[in-house]
């Protein structure tokens, strides 16, 4: 979507609207969902009831990313713990919380702002941002078809894409990563991979998979990718390991659970994932349940999310009579979405729910023990981490590409 830059009003998530829309039994949801993913060139989904955290510069921002799935082995069931209780989820309808929580002032210190270029006619909206080894940060930008390399200030160093005048057929990005040799691979919604070169006077490499959407990558090892996506409906499995040398899905796993049926997992094809050294941790969106595998899909060890209140999603699904009542529905449910490494044996879990200010944002880290260190809601828009370093948007920034680096305290 191309836009003046003197534009100042909502965008509104809709990346589904392009495709032919999964079988949903006339629920709706897709939609749905997608208008709670909102944001506006001033809000980051963060409305802070007290003060910054100390240090926090006032006129720029650093900024994110958000989605993501969940995992299972082939024959595991996924666990959700929540207890769907009428009078909590009335009672948390109008906004994110969280029993026990921490103020963000206390949990993190800093920091250093960056606001992110921005190509002529370009609106970030929802970007998938991934911490570039190289230094700096690579978004995927699904909205306007492009993905975009950016240094530690900000800096746009290079863009792909529509518009940009190098790969102009790349279309709907949801996650771009480099690898070890230094190129770039890219995710596209539609299921196939693009694999750039480092060098710019190398073809790029195209990767047809089976899949019939495709949500999230990874970049596992030399040769190997995670996917995050549908082969079938209903869902057989939503992890996929692919050899980046053959092209070929080496092996799928994580089979959703018996109570969500079709319309469900065509409606949420969502899981949260991350990877450190040869482990990966999977979340399904619709469970407090984190699932550790190694690189090759076997199932080690799982958790319960120690969020509270986790409010799971109430299945079947409901048909509603117009969308601000389904809205409102959904408003009252927990989703997960992103996990994220921050050390050898901690894991920060990021969620959201809906309100009728817009999505809000909760943040929590757990060891691999399944404790609880600490938990904030509301709190600004974690995009990624690194050992010591947190990179949010920026609850104080003018738009979504202002983001702020911060510090654990």
């Amino acid at each position: 979507m191309s836009v003046s830059p003197s534009w100042t009003g909502p965008v509104e998530k809709r990346e589904f609207d392009h495709l032919p829309r999964p079988r949903s039994g006339g629920h709706g949801y897709l939609t749905s969902l997608s208008r709670t993913h909102t944001d506006t060139r001033r809000a980051s989904g963060w409305q802070p009831g007290g003060q910054r955290p100390h240090g926090l510069h006032t006129h720029a921002g650093v900024g994110g990313r958000a989605l993501l799935f969940w995992a299972a082995a082939v024959l595991g069931l996924i666990s959700c713990t929540g207890v769907p209780d009428v009078a909590r989820s009335q009672h948390h309808e109008s906004g994110i919380t969280v029993l026990g929580g921490r103020n963000f002032g206390e949990v993190f210190a800093g920091g250093e702002s960056i606001v992110l270029d921005e190509p002529p006619g370009v609106v970030t909206v929802w970007p998938a941002t991934s911490l570039d080894w190289h230094g700096g940060f690579i978004v995927a930008d699904t909205r306007e078809s492009q993905v975009r390399v950016y240094a530690r200030s900000g800096r746009l160093k290079a863009a792909y894409g529509r518009g940009t005048g190098t790969l102009d057929s790349l279309t709907f990005p949801v996650r771009a990563q480099r690898m070890a040799d230094g190129s770039i691979i890219v995710a596209a919604l539609s299921g196939h991979l693009t694999i750039m070169p480092e060098r710019n006077d190398q073809a790029a490499r195209t990767i047809e998979t089976p899949l019939v959407l495709l949500r999230d990558l990874l970049v596992l090892s030399e040769h190997r990718v995670l996917l995050v996506g549908l082969e079938s409906a209903p869902a057989t499995a939503m992890l996929h390991i692919l050899d980046t040398g053959t092209g070929q899905i080496v092996r799928s796993f994580f089979r959703p659970a018996d109570r969500f049926d079709r319309d469900v997992t065509s409606t949420f094809p969502t899981v949260a994932v991350a990877h450190l050294r040869n482990r990966v941790a999977a979340a399904y969106t619709l469970c407090d349940t984190v699932i550790f595998f190694d690189e090759m899909g076997t199932e080690v060890s799982r958790l319960r999310i120690p969020i509270d209140p986790f409010i799971p999603l109430v299945v079947p699904l409901r048909q509603f009579a117009t969308p601000s009542e389904r809205q409102a529905w959904i408003n009252q449910f927990t989703f997960i979405q992103d996990l994220f490494w921050v050390e050898d044996d901690r894991l920060l879990v990021q969620w959201a729910k809906g309100s009728p200010s817009g999505l809000q944002w909760g943040l929590a880290q757990m060891d691999t023990s399944g404790r609880r260190e600490w938990a904030i809601a509301p709190a600004p828009r974690l995009m990624g981490a690194s050992g010591a370093e947190f990179v949010f948007v920026d609850p104080a920034g003018a738009a979504i590409n202002a983001w702020i680096v911060l510090r654990s305290r």
